[in-house]
């Protein structure tokens, strides 16, 4: 069972990847497709992370590792050939020939790790190292999916190299015995006509770093660098199907720069009544103020209307929140 009504609250489990091989094998002409500044060293890395995850666990936190999941989900073969069946569709001329994987570590290992060349050159071009490239954005778990209530939405990555992350989250969901339950309440895998459209120059992008889910009434959604209009018109269709869903999405309109490539890299709740905040975006008055527009899902026709500032807002909602600049 899956739940999450607020941003704010007691945290009792937590999704996690501690970075693995896919850290690793990460060469320089990815850095800017991933959005990576630097090469990360994968052991300082996770001595990093374990030492993260062991504090939140000594707070009393379950933490769960997603490639644990993703590897109990995978221990049928239906399961382990719907999977490689999604990496060929993604790499057809990469994998063609190439055998199936044989157990359910070989799968997750492949799928996030990364498939080597048999016999890869001297050079650093992707596609020549790689068969199929390792995942190293797979670290940041917010992005591929967001549970919103009861049930789980499925991002449509921004990038083609982020694609896969969703394929593996989905995976989980569908074939995972304590998850195969949780009711999906978007998936772009069924809503794309197909892969064409689902990879293609104009395809919804959303992803799980602009959705924050601010009350069991409020989701606000950033329309960014990574999450499109697009998206955001298929979202709001689907939380108004909800019969116990949201009322109110808020839909912020951010610049579209890097630094500002997530909802939650400008806003991030602190408590019930506070959030940090990068002030020029989000309670400034200047040219990179962010313009929320309220979408009653209620509604028949979810026609957005003008709310000024995502503060202002949510004050209208009963989200009162003093602004913690950053």
């Amino acid at each position: 069972m899956v739940r999450v009504t607020s941003e704010i609250g007691r945290l009792r489990k937590v999704l996690v990847h501690e970075p693995g091989p896919e850290v690793d094998r990460m060469v320089p002409p990815m850095m800017e497709e991933l959005l990576f500044d630097d090469i990360l060293f994968g052991d300082r890395a996770r001595d990093e992370h374990r030492r993260f995850r062991r504090l939140l666990q000594l707070l009393g936190i379950e933490v769960v590792e997603a490639n644990q999941l993703l590897t109990e989900a995978l221990a049928g073969d239906e399961a382990r050939a719907w999977l490689w069946e999604m990496l060929r569709l993604e790499a057809p001329q990469e994998l063609r020939g190439a055998p199936p994987a044989a157990t359910a570590e070989e799968a997750v290992a492949i799928a996030v790790g990364g498939l080597l060349a048999a016999d890869p050159p001297h050079g650093i071009e992707v596609e020549d190292l790689f068969r199929l490239a390792p995942l190293p954005n797979w670290c940041f778990q917010r992005d591929p999916q967001v549970i919103l209530g009861g049930g789980v939405v499925f991002s449509a990555m921004a990038t083609a190299a982020r694609w896969r992350e969703g394929v593996l989250t989905r995976c989980t969901f569908q074939f995972h015995p304590d998850l195969s339950d949780a009711p999906v309440i978007l998936d772009p895998l069924r809503e794309a006509q197909n892969l064409g459209h689902l990879l293609g120059p104009h395809r919804p992008c959303l992803e799980g770093g602009d959705v924050l889910v601010m009350s069991s009434d409020v989701v606000a959604v950033g329309v960014s660098e990574r999450t499109n209009s697009a998206a955001v018109e298929i979202l709001a269709a689907a939380l108004a199907e909800l019969e116990d869903g949201p009322r109110w999405l808020e839909v912020v309109h951010l610049p579209h720069r890097r630094a500002y490539m997530h909802l939650d890299t400008v806003f991030t709740p602190l408590d019930r009544d506070a959030a940090l905040v990068f002030e020029p975006v989000i309670c400034g008055s200047g040219p990179q103020l962010a313009e929320t527009y309220e979408v009653d899902l209620h509604s028949s026709d979810l026609a957005p209307c003008h709310r000024g500032c995502l503060l202002e807002a949510l004050a209208a909602r009963g989200l009162d929140l003093e602004p913690i600049p950053c």
